[in-house]
């Protein structure tokens, strides 16, 4: 992964076909180790920078552009809602800040 990260990132994170991006993923590439691993090697104790990377890449790019995409016709309104039990709570497991838990974001 760290010799070939450009090569594989377009591949591994879903841009590799965009057309959009297609003269810049490189640079994309670049961007990407650069926010999430800090242009550092990547290694076996950067595995939450890793499940991070995928995690956005796979779950938060296609959120927000289908928000985008309905934003064109319509007010759209993205949260993140959690149920705050005893026993577990998503937003304790997962590490988001109990002042983001809840909070709205409008698209448009």
């Amino acid at each position: 992964m760290n010799d070939e990260f450009e090569r594989v990132a377009p591949i591994t994170f879903g841009y590799e076909f965009d057309q959009k991006l297609k003269h810049r993923k490189v640079e994309v590439s670049k961007a990407i180790r650069k926010f999430y691993f800090d242009d550092k090697p990547i290694t076996p104790e950067m595995e939450q920078n890793l499940t991070n990377a995928y995690t956005d890449a796979y779950f938060l790019t296609g959120t927000r552009r289908a928000a985008l995409m309905l934003g064109m016709q319509t007010p759209v309104y993205v949260g993140l809602f959690t149920h705050d039990r005893k026993d577990f709570s998503p937003v304790r497991a997962f590490g988001v800040a109990e002042d983001v838990a809840g909070s709205v974001k409008r698209f448009n």
